[in-house]
């Protein structure tokens, strides 16, 4: 679901104002007409005309401070440029500004959204949520409305994959490609052709704070890619350019089956940079959740996660060169940690018959040998879907390390089996606090017939109230796999 910012005026003047932004815009405070918040000057006379700049990129959220007489402050500390967490205090002169982020909800049913000021009225068992009027009419036909995530009618799993043997392709039977591709069918597609260098732009697959994605077809070869472009307003900014820069260096690095590839790379003109990956046809984890109207099977989703679990291991692993540190040198590494795996981030390609997960976006990738010398992410930056995000990636983002990946792959596993993230959000508390003070909600409460023993790893894997438990990804392929074989004995 697409993430909203809430913006709210703590004193002064406009004392209890909220302003809501979902899409990615940049705002100016100040007193001057030309802001787009407007702080009268007589009510706040340590108010610059133009103060600072918030550029909302979401979940990122960026302020930079304007030159202003009396500085820019962020939770009492004083900053020329800072990227924000939600839930942090803006101050600009003597008036004090809250920023939340908060993931919409919709009915699982109809797909309304739901009222901010009460979700858990619609919160029902199961751990889904449904708008009154859907919940009356599933009462009203006599179904069942306590929403159990049993299996099938005959209470068997449902049946998406089965297991080829090979650690890189799971076969998927006719039935569950062809719901795929109906749900996948492009929804925005160009009238006229329109073209970059030698791509053809077929439709726009998905788009987003930094870039649009596209399918495209290569003039000279023929072949299906993808290409990501970034926006040309977002190039015209250094930082956002070095970091579409970084998620093309990181996944050229990079060599697994299992990890979506990089195909062209142009970068030479800042208005048309764009880089070309392989296409993966089959959607993504969450496209095929989202499709389907049961969860994903234990051993089909273990088939799933496998390889992905393998690649990550590759990628923590991996020999990297000529790392720039933010001093000028250039240093050798071992490993990448992603920071953002999540359900829509990996991929499902057609191959053999078969679907390959590949894992997607290392935007948010970065050597961890060396976080604290690369200066390209600053102390207290928290990025990633907050749904799989450990309690330790929002506390110390900037030095994350494996395990944080390995939380959120067990957590993607916990998402197949239940349609549910592992952490419960509600709109009592922003996405960063529910991470940081909700603990998890142990798998078999969302789905009670999960053996006990696979159980005990995922929730093992999931307890992040202290160090993380399993602190690399084949720790923890090998404790599921060998719970999942003795639980089918």
């Amino acid at each position: 679901m697409p993430l909203k910012a809430t913006i709210q005026i703590l004193n002064g003047p406009l004392l209890g104002r909220k302003f809501s932004v979902d899409s990615n815009i940049e705002v100016t405070i100040g007193r001057s007409s030309d802001a787009q918040i407007i702080i009268p000057h007589g009510a706040d006379t340590k108010l610059s005309r133009l103060h600072c700049k918030v550029t909302f990129n979401l979940p990122q959220i960026t302020i930079v401070d304007l030159e202003s007489s009396n500085g820019t402050y962020i939770d009492d500390e004083r900053i020329a440029a800072a990227d924000i967490s939600s839930g942090s205090i803006l101050t600009v002169g003597d008036t004090k500004i809250k920023f939340l982020i908060v993931e919409p909800v919709n009915c699982i049913d109809c797909g309304v959204e739901l009222a901010d000021k009460d979700l858990n009225a619609f919160y029902r068992d199961g751990g889904i949520y449904l708008c009154d009027e859907c919940f009356s009419q599933l009462e009203y036909r006599g179904e069942n409305t306590e929403f159990e995530t049993s299996g099938n009618e005959d209470g068997s799993d449902t049946e998406f994959f089965d297991y080829n043997g090979d650690t890189t392709v799971v076969n998927i039977s006719d039935n569950t490609k062809m719901n795929l591709e109906e749900t996948l069918a492009p929804k925005k597609k160009y009238p006229e052709k329109k073209s970059f260098d030698q791509f053809e732009i077929l439709c726009c697959l998905a788009e987003g704070g930094m870039g649009s994605v596209y399918k495209a077809k290569d003039l000279e070869t023929g072949e299906i890619v993808a290409l990501k472009m970034m926006h040309p307003s977002i190039a015209e900014s250094e930082i956002f350019r070095e970091d579409f820069l970084r998620e093309i260096e990181n996944t050229k690095i990079l060599s697994h089956p299992n990890i979506v590839n990089v195909l062209n790379v142009n970068i030479s003109d800042s208005k048309k940079m764009f880089f070309t990956m392989e296409y993966c046809d089959c959607g993504s984890i969450q496209e095929l959740v989202e499709s389907s109207e049961k969860h994903v099977s234990i051993e089909n989703g273990f088939n799933i996660l496998k390889p992905c679990l393998l690649a990550l291991d590759y990628a923590h692993n991996v020999e990297i060169h000529n790392i720039k540190l933010h001093d000028g040198r250039a240093v050798s590494a071992r490993g990448l940690v992603h920071r953002d795996i999540k359900p829509g981030n990996i991929l499902l390609a057609n191959k053999d018959g078969g679907v390959c997960p590949k894992i997607a976006d290392f935007g948010l990738a970065k050597a961890f040998d060396h976080a604290s010398e690369t200066g390209n992410t600053m102390v207290g930056a928290v990025a990633g879907a907050m749904g799989f995000v450990p309690r330790q990636q929002v506390e110390n983002y900037k030095f994350c390390k494996p395990e944080v990946d390995v939380w959120a792959m067990a957590a993607t596993y916990y998402y197949m089996l239940t349609k549910c993230m592992p952490r419960d959000f509600d709109d009592d508390m922003d996405d960063a606090s529910t991470v940081l003070h909700k603990p998890t909600v142990p798998i078999r409460k969302r789905r009670r017939e999960i053996p006990k023993s696979v159980a005990e790893v995922i929730d093992l894997a999931l307890i992040d109230t202290h160090d993380l438990f399993y602190k690399n990804a084949n720790d923890f392929l090998n404790a599921l796999q060998k719970a999942i074989e003795e639980s089918f004995e």
